[in-house]
């Protein structure tokens, strides 16, 4: 695993462990750079909330929160999950980052993740 501080330095480590694939002759694939790669992650999120619910239900949990690290993507799919089911759990995204805007992209990525599954949401961000 590679941790790196910044967006720029996560983006120069992908570019450099793709071209080591590549003087190995592999062919590597940078999941970031797919286009679908939000909404994709935000959908894969959803089903993980909604198996999370069930499991819960299952053994008589009833959170009043799910909490986790996000920088928009996963929290995306949280929230649709909440809504979908409308169980009134809060969601809360932890970030670690300072260089976009995390709400406004996780209610933009909802939106077109929704959009895509046919639902109509129109959701923004909170006003703080």
């Amino acid at each position: 695993m590679i941790f790196a501080p910044t967006r720029d330095a996560q983006r120069a480590a992908l570019d450099a462990s793709a071209a080591t694939c590549r003087a190995k002759g592999g062919r590597p694939h940078i999941l970031n750079d797919n286009p679908l790669f939000d909404i994709a992650s935000a959908t894969a999120y959803l089903e993980t909330t909604l198996e999370i619910l069930e499991q819960m239900d299952a053994l008589g949990v009833a959170p009043a929160a799910l909490y986790m690290s996000s920088s928009g993507k996963g929290q995306a799919g949280l929230v649709l999950g909440q809504r979908l089911t409308n169980r009134g759990i809060a969601v809360h995204g932890i970030t670690a980052t300072a260089e976009y805007d995390v709400p406004a992209r996780t209610a933009a990525i909802a939106n077109e993740t929704a959009g895509l599954l046919g639902w109509s949401c129109g959701w923004h961000r909170r006003r703080s």
